[in-house]
């Protein structure tokens, strides 16, 4: 099973003084998830101000710095609009790239994610397809590339636990009916986190954890780092699974 650990998403430190920013930052982080069990990473590079950025430099950076810690697994990133609004500017910056990650997820929820996809694949890193809604799902079942994609994302947004089942059940009936052979993988945000790491497990699914999708360990308290959090999943996928 895949335990991808999102390291820092676009928290900042005033949501836990332990979000690493920097590529030294983002090295330690990784260090340690590795050796709490993460066996991927996911990372948001940041410029010299703690911004979100897609620059060549700074993925560059955020790269090498985790690599040269000694650090083996995956390592995937951000391609959010938010980071870079404009769709044309987006592509002209992942084109720019000269270190490239082992893969980039991509929101199929977002203007233009067709376009990014296809320049994802076509230099050769990993697609993951990330989806958050069945709108998106329908997008991704329209992409012409569909069977290249690394895996399908499955993101559950902070809802009731209800609304959050349901979402995660209708999703799966779509990826069933169109029987779709991708790895899934799925985690979710903030008050859906632990619940859908849960249901992973018992669905043999991949899962991700980490700062990005929450600061709180399953007790409700704070946790002190993601290593902390990567081990609580850890410790709930095996008992779910009956290991």
């Amino acid at each position: 099973m895949l335990i991808k650990a999102a390291l820092n998403g676009a928290r900042l430190h005033k949501e836990h003084p332990q979000i690493p920013i920097s590529p030294d930052q983002l090295a330690i982080a990784s260090k340690s998830v590795v050796e709490a069990g993460a066996n991927a990473l996911h990372i948001h590079p940041r410029n010299k101000n703690g911004q979100e950025s897609l620059t060549a430099s700074d993925i560059s950076a955020a790269i090498n710095a985790i690599r040269s810690s000694s650090v083996e697994v995956p390592i995937g990133i951000s391609t959010g609009e938010w980071i870079e609004p404009n769709v044309n500017a987006r592509l002209t910056l992942i084109k720019s790239w000269t270190v490239l990650p082992d893969f980039a997820s991509v929101n199929f929820n977002e203007e233009g994610a067709q376009k990014v996809a296809h320049l994802i694949l076509n230099r050769n890193i990993g697609l993951e397809a990330g989806i958050n809604s069945t709108d998106a799902l329908l997008r991704f079942l329209k992409f012409a590339r569909i069977s290249d994609a690394l895996r399908v994302l499955i993101e559950i947004p902070d809802l009731h636990p209800d609304q959050a089942n349901n979402l995660l059940l209708e999703i799966e009936s779509l990826l069933d009916q169109r029987q779709l052979k991708l790895p899934r993988l799925l985690h979710g945000y903030d008050n859906s986190v632990w619940p859908m790491i849960e249901k992973a497990a018992k669905r043999k699914y991949d899962t991700r954890i980490g700062f990005e999708d929450t600061v709180f360990l399953p007790t409700g308290k704070l946790s002190n780092n993601n290593a902390e959090l990567v081990q609580a999943a850890i410790q709930i996928i095996n008992e779910s699974s009956g290991a």
